[in-house]
């Protein structure tokens, strides 16, 4: 699940429109992604 930061701004909530996600969603086969889907490195 993702979330939206929001900014407050003379008490009005306006989104950034940033998403991020809570940490362990995903994180660890972004990461693997990210270094070419090494397979049997440890």
């Amino acid at each position: 699940m993702a979330f939206l930061y929001y900014r407050r701004n003379n008490n009005t909530l306006i989104k950034t429109g940033e998403p991020f996600s809570l940490a362990g969603y995903n994180l660890i086969y972004q990461l693997w992604e990210s270094r070419g889907k090494p397979t049997d490195q440890g």
